[in-house]
């Protein structure tokens, strides 16, 4: 219907313009794209009832439908590489956003599965192009050196997806494992010719860098699970008859309740735990096991909380770890004895567990105190040690270095002194022995048991380091899970 501005309850919706858009398409140079545009009607800016301008519900709807002719580009001019990741699902456009990478943690003997397809500068997939010939795949270290291939397999690189069909779009499988213990970095670059009919391009493309684990590389080795009931057993035999039976003992005894070197998992391990952590486990809510601690709560009758122990159903791997990273960090790892002032040495020479930290007597009159480097003074009459601060002197002498015979009880020290004390006096009072530094080091109230020789978990890790996604315990729950479907 025409209208003009001045007829009644006419309304101005705007004008017709021209604008210019640009996009990528699979169509071919030779088809016609069918534009649709259509106008939202409960969004058409004009002006209502109250004379102002706003979004207003209209009933009827603008449609119109054009024609155009896909333009062509040259593909030199925009291939950019092949793209790797997980899936196949990548970012397009600008959207550079990649969820899909490899994943950074891998496992030794693992199949790692990628996805490979060529890739334009804009970061579009290129759906118009044909493989010609096969995709090669190379495995690269954290120095970018080429790995020997007798370290790893690619498989199925050439296949396209079932029940896609592409000659753009292949999956493959990298299988790696040198027989080691030791954790190895890389990355995965693939090469490949593509063609158009007319012209070829050849593409490389590389993955983000992932770490390949070897299997148990972070075990936690709990407390009293070091123990070796094949020596138990041997132990035990008193009949002279048992004592060459070493193949009873060791293969089959042995085999089955396992000794130090086994799994945590075995018989011999698991009911020794059970029995001398039985109050740690059951009892005691900072270190006990969910379902004990499940069990605390509706005995309590604690409402608050909401956790089903019916879904608590897991192989007997992961309620493990779970048991274990449920507990607080600071319980679960325990605390570093950081005792520094070891000094009585009880007579002993060795200074393995007595008297670390006291090291050679020194001369009273000929020593000379350095600033930062401690002493130690033993009092002769009370037997008691005290370590000096070197640092404390300065004040009063106003020197770095300063002879020992020269003190005077402006230095601040906690000696016991008589008042008419003089310098040369020192040494019938004390005895005085050079500071050597550490501590003993112990880890107690922890559920680790570091002294196990199946236990790779290190007490001076940082939360930050054991928490989160691809971090230590990420990494051994998957391990866990990996290892319970076989995969490793």
């Amino acid at each position: 219907m025409d209208a003009k501005s001045t007829d009644a309850d006419s309304v101005f919706v705007g004008t017709s313009g021209r604008e210019s858009f640009y996009f990528l398409t699979d169509q071919l140079a030779s088809d016609r794209l069918i534009i649709n545009l259509f106008k939202d009607r409960n969004k058409i800016f004009s002006k209502g009832t109250s004379l102002d301008y706003s979004l207003n519900n209209y009933n009827n709807n603008l449609s119109i439908s054009l024609t155009a002719n896909v333009g062509t580009t040259s593909l030199s001019a925009n291939l950019s590489a092949l793209t790797i990741n997980d899936n196949g699902l990548t970012g397009e456009g600008n959207d550079e956003a990649q969820i899909f990478d490899i994943s950074p943690v891998q496992f030794k003997k693992a199949p790692i599965p990628f996805f490979i397809k060529p890739t334009s500068i804009s970061n579009y997939t290129v759906k118009g192009v044909t493989l010609n010939g096969s995709i090669t795949g190379r495995l690269y270290d954290s120095n970018n050196q080429e790995v020997d291939t007798s370290y790893y397999s690619i498989s199925s690189l050439n296949s396209s997806i079932s029940g896609v069909d592409t000659d753009y779009w292949f999956y493959g499988n990298l299988t790696y494992d040198d027989g080691l213990s030791e954790v190895d970095t890389f990355t995965l670059g693939v090469s490949a010719e593509f063609t158009n009919s007319t012209d070829s391009f050849q593409l490389t493309g590389r993955s983000v860098s992932f770490s390949i684990y070897p299997k148990d590389y972070y075990y936690f080795a709990k407390t009293n699970e070091d123990v070796d009931y094949t020596e138990i057993f041997k132990s035990l035999r008193f009949q002279e008859i048992l004592l060459d039976k070493n193949i009873l003992f060791d293969d089959f005894i042995g085999s089955i309740f396992g000794n130090l070197s086994s799994n945590n998992s075995s018989l011999g391990k698991t009911l020794n735990e059970k029995i001398f952590n039985f109050v740690n486990n059951k009892v005691n809510i900072d270190t006990c096991d969910i379902s004990s601690l499940i069990s605390i709560s509706n005995q309590l009758d604690e409402t608050s909380n909401v956790y089903d122990d019916s879904l608590f159903n897991f192989p007997p791997e992961i309620i493990k770890l779970m048991n274990l990273f449920s507990t607080d960090f600071n319980q679960f790892k325990g605390t570093e004895n950081v005792f520094s002032e070891n000094f009585n040495d009880r007579g002993i020479t060795t200074k393995e567990k007595y008297g670390k930290n006291l090291g050679s007597e020194i001369d009273t009159y000929a020593y000379t105190v350095t600033a930062g480097t401690d002493i130690v003074a033993l009092e002769k009459f009370s037997n008691s040690y005290c370590l000096l601060n070197t640092y404390q002197p300065i004040c009063a002498v106003d020197t770095l270095q300063y002879k020992l015979s020269e003190y005077s009880s402006d230095w601040g020290w906690p000696l016991v002194l008589p008042q008419s004390f003089i310098s040369t006096d020192l040494s019938k009072f004390y005895t005085f022995y050079e500071y050597t530094s550490g501590f003993e080091g112990t880890v107690y109230d922890g559920i680790i048991n570091y002294s196990d020789i199946l236990n790779t978990f290190n007490v001076s890790t940082a939360l930050s380091s054991f928490k989160g996604d691809n971090n230590i315990e990420d990494i051994a729950i998957r391990n866990a899970l990996f290892s319970s479907l076989s995969i490793i």
